[in-house]
Order: C-alpha cells, then structure tokens, then sequence
C-alpha cells in the first residue's frame, strides 16, 4: 500500500473589489435575491440552494443583483464590461435557455409561478449548456444593462433564466447554497473613477500590547533553551516553522516550503577571473564603547496555538465544508486545510479549495471540493489562534 502524501496546503482571504493592473477596479456585485419558479405550483423556493431551469419548461430562475458595492464616484460610462458568473452544478439534459431583463419587482420570499415578474422579449443572450458543461462557470456579458440600472436604479429587477426549448433540464448554484462560494456574481471593471477625495485626519495612536512572542530563525532545529513559551523558531535550511514553545517543548515542525517548480534552462558559464593576490592581516582593532539600550518594542499578541478542527473523508465530486475554533479567549489569526491522499499528482489536480476565511472572531472555515469521481481524500481543517489583548 502506498504511504499517504500531503497534498497542499491552502490559506486564503476574500475580497469584494480590487485593482487590476491596466484595467482599474474591479467590484463583485452580489445577488440581493435569487429563486426559482414552478409551473402549476403555488409554492415559492426562494430558501432553496439551486436554481432551475428547463425539464420541460416546468421551471424558470430569478435573480437580483446588488450595485450598492459601486463606489458613488463610478458613472456609467466608466464601467468597461459587467459579466455574470452562474455556476453550473447538474446537466440533466443539454439544451439552451435565454437570458432576460425582468420588467417588474419581485420578492424572494413570495414569487411563485403565478405572480411572477415579466420580462423584455428580447433575450440579453442565449446560452447553450452540453452535458460536458457541468460543474463549470457560465459567463454572461451584462455590460449593457449594467449601465442602464447604474442610471435608472428603480429599474434594477434583475434578470430571468428561461428556457428555450423543452429538452434543456439544468441547475445553477444559489446563493443559500453553504457548501461551496459559486453564488451567483456579477463582476464590474471599471475603467476609470472620479477624482481621489482629500485625505483624512490621522487617527490618535493607540495604547501599546502587551509583550508578545517571538519568532526567532537560524540553520538547524532551535535548542531547548532557546527562547520562551509562545515563540516560534524558523529553520532557515529546511523552511520548517517550529512552535509556539509550550511547557518548554517546541514539538514537531511545519514544512513552509511549496511544491517544486519546473527547472530553469542553464545559464551560460562566465569567463574564469583571475585570483588575487592575498592581503596582510590586519591588525585588530580596539572594543568600541558599549552602546545605549534601545527602546522596548511595542507589545504583540500572545498565547499561540495552532487548533485542530474537522476532519474527515470525502470525494466522489462531492463538496466538503469544515471549520476549527480556537480556545476560549483566542482569536483567529489564520488557518487552511491538509489534504491527503494516495496519489500527490491526483490531490493536486483533483482537489480544490473554494475559500478558506475566518467566519467568525474565533472560527476559521474552509470550503473544498473533489472534481475526482471514484478517488476519496482525508481532510484536516486548522486554525492558528492567538490572544489579542
């Protein structure tokens, strides 16, 4: 039997805007409201975590999209593309549906089949969907309409998903859906933004930390002597993290180092210098003056520790969600997911990890997924905490 690997390590935070290098800013617009309806039923499925569509034209998809992200200073015309991402969670039956503009409001919680909201006849798009599609983003380009509710904001209702012919049977992730974050997004590159405001009054220093741990480096594993409780050691030679020191042990380390690039093509040889000639020994110079004690440093966080969570089986194509909280009186600092398993090429392939956040002062979650059918993987969620006084 083959010995288990490590597969990777992942630790990651989520933005909702960010500069792109030659583009601008780019802001995710988030769905405020998203449901499905169903022909001859009264009942609503705003709560649901899927979006439906087709199975012969039994159903049909909302959602409403909010702009409130936009900074106040973007007009319509500095917006250079707006694109739907709908994640693509089951192909029943391949076929096409249409992408429209709805014409009046809706209401999450009540829309049923009969007070559905109507739509323009023209479609924004129409988008084919082939069995090979599943589990895949479907991108739509909304740039148009974007710029319309951007200068008429009543008249956001957002858009519908209907089916164009009777054999497509799909489903999209909504945003209820807690097992991955393929929640329906609508991404804006804005192009260009008003003039920066003037800077604000800087704020009054804050009091000084207590004094915090220490991370200390050098070739080698540290010694028991070296450094208190709570201070980390980094092997320089290995890349391996030591700590926190605790009860005067430093236990096991943790390998920082990635996954082996692909080498680099050989340089080619320089031309031999030529030895100097060796110089006399100088003589040795005289102690200077002690120096003057330097100021205490500011104070940090204190009471390291790196908190086992959930952990278990999974794959399949399944999707995985778990979470580690730290101890009482700690707070989140970091944290990720180890995954294992038989084959380091397949955990490397096949294993994805969706988001890896701090959900709360003292949780940190991570959201993973298979695209593997047949192969299981072992997980192991992680948080590093700390006290923050």
């Amino acid at each position: 039997m083959d010995t288990p690997s490590v597969g990777r390590l992942c630790v990651s935070a989520l933005f909702c805007s960010l500069w792109l290098p030659g583009s601008g800013l780019a802001v995710q617009a988030v769905p405020s409201s998203d449901a499905f309806v169903q022909q001859s039923s009264s009942s609503n499925f705003g709560d649901k975590k899927e979006l439906r569509v087709g199975d012969s034209g039994k159903y049909q998809s909302l959602v409403k999209l909010d702009l409130s992200g936009l900074p106040a200073s973007v007009m319509p015309e500095d917006v250079g593309k707006a694109t739907l991402k709908l994640f693509l969670t089951k192909v029943n039956k391949a076929g096409s549906f249409d992408v429209l503009a709805v014409e009046d409001d809706w209401n999450e919680k009540t829309v049923t089949w009969a007070n559905r909201p109507g739509t323009f006849v023209d479609p924004l798009a129409t988008i084919a969907v082939t069995k090979s599609d599943a589990l895949s983003y479907v991108l739509v380009d909304l740039t148009a309409l974007v710029k319309i509710w951007m200068e008429f904001p009543s008249e956001n209702y957002g858009i519908a998903l209907v089916p164009v012919d009777s054999a497509i049977d799909v489903q999209f992730e909504a945003k209820e859906s807690q097992d991955t974050s393929h929640d329906p997004r609508l991404e804006i590159v804005v192009t260009s933004a008003g003039e920066d405001g003037t800077d604000g009054v800087d704020g009054m220093d804050g009091m000084d930390g207590a004094d915090g741990c220490s991370v200390l480096n050098g070739e080698g594993p540290p010694d028991a002597a070296d450094g208190k409780d709570c201070d980390f050691h980094l092997d320089t030679s290995t890349s391996e993290l030591y700590g926190p020191k605790t009860g005067g042990e430093w236990g096991d380390p943790v390998s920082l180092e990635g996954e082996d690039g692909a080498p680099g093509q050989d340089g080619q040889d320089g031309a031999p210098g030529q030895d100097g000639e060796d110089g006399a020994p100088g003589q040795d110079g005289q102690d200077g003056a002690p120096g003057q004690d330097g100021q205490d440093g500011q104070d940090g966080v204190s009471g390291w520790e790196r908190k086992l969570g959930d952990a278990g089986n999974f794959g399949g194509g399944k999707h995985q969600a778990g979470s580690a909280t730290c101890s009482v009186g700690k707070k989140v600092l970091g944290g990720g997911v180890q995954v294992t398993g038989s084959n380091l090429a397949l955990v490397a392939e096949k294993v994805h990890v969706s988001s890896s956040y701090p959900s709360a002062d003292n949780v940190w979650s991570v959201r993973l997924w298979s695209s593997d059918q047949t192969t299981g993987y072992t997980f192991q969620v992680f948080a590093i905490c700390a006290t923050v006084d």
